[in-house]
């Protein structure tokens, strides 16, 4: 349990610095933060984690370009 639990948390980090580097800290509230995308990671399971990546990029650019609503 202790490695799989270790390749997970790199996993994870790995998703959240990569998806932090390219949307900042904005674009990762639109997947749900950090404990939204932790969630992600542990659904993916052993996905690839640039497929992962991939995916929540286009989830992530798909959020920003809907309108912001009111104000």
């Amino acid at each position: 349990a202790g490695r799989r639990e270790r390749r997970l948390e790199a996993a994870s980090a790995f998703v959240r610095e990569t998806l932090e580097r390219r949307y900042g800290s904005y674009g990762l509230e639109r997947i749900g933060g950090p404990s939204g995308l932790a969630g992600r990671v542990r659904e993916a399971g052993a996905s690839s984690t640039f497929r992962l990546v991939r995916d929540l990029s286009q989830e992530i650019e798909d959020a920003l370009r809907k309108p912001a609503g009111p104000r």
